[in-house]
């Protein structure tokens, strides 16, 4: 009986941690993607535009939702993220 025990618990642990790297490699790839999106926004946009509130919106609504995907992962909302809202 014990061994059977341990043999599910050992299972369903493996399964945990296994669960929980494919959620940290997606969530390590959102991040390297959302670096990407900006450092591109900022080396294709022209310098007036980047400069212009526009420009700077485009980066800070792109660095807003990805706060907010982690803040809605994690069932939990922050109030400084309400000014992006529209």
């Amino acid at each position: 009986m014990g061994i059977t025990v341990s043999i599910i618990i050992g299972f369903r642990n493996t399964q945990a941690i296994g669960r929980w790297w494919e959620a940290r490699q997606l969530w390590g790839a959102i991040i390297n993607h959302s670096r990407n999106l900006s450092d591109i926004l900022t080396s294709l946009l022209p310098e007036e535009q980047l400069v212009s509130a526009h420009g700077r919106n485009l980066v800070r609504y792109q660095v807003a939702m990805v706060w907010q995907l982690n803040f809605q992962l994690r069932n939990f909302y922050h109030q400084d993220l309400r000014r992006f809202q529209d």
